[in-house]
């Protein structure tokens, strides 16, 4: 199995949860991001884009051995921030470095425990992320800063929030007094060239690294029809029997499959009538059938590592969507 240069503990914690190859995003990021090249890895979501920027940082502080907090990780949701806290945890047991979150949850204790003991990685949210720099214990903890990473960076470049951002990151560099390295994570956008001049901010290269969509995705749309049973759901749940039918299909799609990852055109309520609503409301999964790939996980977000059961995420997939009504 290629090693791609990484410390034989990373290895063995990724044998651990079955890993038995890197997708194209790890192959071609994760040495570009060891070699110090500041990136920016555009992907589709679910083929382990957010282990090609981390595994390649935990190389280098098991190596290296700097200071805490040596890396900062900001994502623009505390959601997010709680997901890659539980995917960080098990790297962090295995091989004994110290992961922490921070944002306006973080209770008064742990935040205290952070300044105490620093972990060796922090993530925080791009608002949490300002306010780090109020606080002198925390700040100077920000001085010893090696690598910072901005997952769903597009959801940031161009608006307030990123605006916001990208004078925080000038005000860290001038904090710390030397670059830190800049690794970002985006979906497919429209024009990389810009999200990186984001990323890099005043006179800095960044690489692009794009992986194209995956081959081997299949497009696949249906319409359940109530059965009998969805009837007496419906009832029970108190919901549209066509809505029934859709919740009984994606449990069959999710028991039929090693990994299902789900989309939803918005996480609004839906409305009490769905007859009445015109336009159409999908739910897509993304399914990666048990006997091809045991090596992709699910989860929301970014789902690679997300179940426990192993951080990378197959390119094999398929699509399809589950239509609880028709145009």
């Amino acid at each position: 199995m290629e090693t791609l240069g990484l410390h034989p503990r990373i290895l063995e914690a990724l044998g651990t949860l079955g890993f038995q190859e890197f997708t194209e995003p790890q192959r071609r990021a994760i040495p570009r991001i060891m070699a110090g090249t500041s990136a920016l890895v555009i992907a589709p979501t679910g083929i382990g884009k957010t282990e090609a920027a981390i595994l390649p940082i935990l190389h280098k502080i098991l190596t290296e051995k700097p200071a805490p907090v040596s890396c900062l990780y900001i994502t623009p949701l505390r959601a997010l921030n709680r997901d890659m806290l539980r995917r960080m945890t098990f790297f962090g047991e295995q091989l004994g470095l110290r992961v922490a979150v921070r944002h306006g949850d973080t209770p008064a204790k742990e935040r205290a425990e952070q300044t105490r003991h620093p972990p060796d990685i922090l993530i925080t949210t791009p608002e949490t992320f300002q306010i780090l720099f109020t606080g002198r214990h925390v700040r100077d903890q920000l001085r010893t800063l090696r690598w910072l990473v901005i997952d769903e960076i597009h959801e940031l470049a161009g608006d307030d929030r990123g605006a916001q951002l990208a004078v925080g990151l000038e005000r860290l560099v001038e904090l710390v007094g030397h670059d830190v390295q800049r690794i970002g994570l985006s979906a497919t956008v429209g024009s990389p060239e810009e999200v990186a001049a984001f990323l890099g901010g005043v006179g800095r290269e960044v690489e692009v690294i794009k992986v194209p969509i995956p081959k081997g995705i299949q497009i696949h749309v249906e319409y359940p029809v109530a059965s009998i049973d969805d009837k007496t759901t419906a009832e029970r749940l108190h919901l549209q029997e066509v809505q029934a039918a859709a919740i009984r299909r994606c449990k069959e799609v999710i028991d039929s499959h090693h990994s299902t990852l789900f989309f939803v055109n918005t996480s609004a309520r839906p409305p009490s009538s769905w007859e009445s609503t015109s336009g159409l409301r999908t739910l897509s999964c993304s399914t990666t059938p048990p006997a091809k790939s045991p090596a992709s996980c699910s989860g929301s977000g970014d789902p690679a590592m997300a179940s426990g059961r192993c951080p990378m995420a197959s390119s094999s997939r398929r699509t399809r969507t589950i239509s609880p009504r028709p145009w």
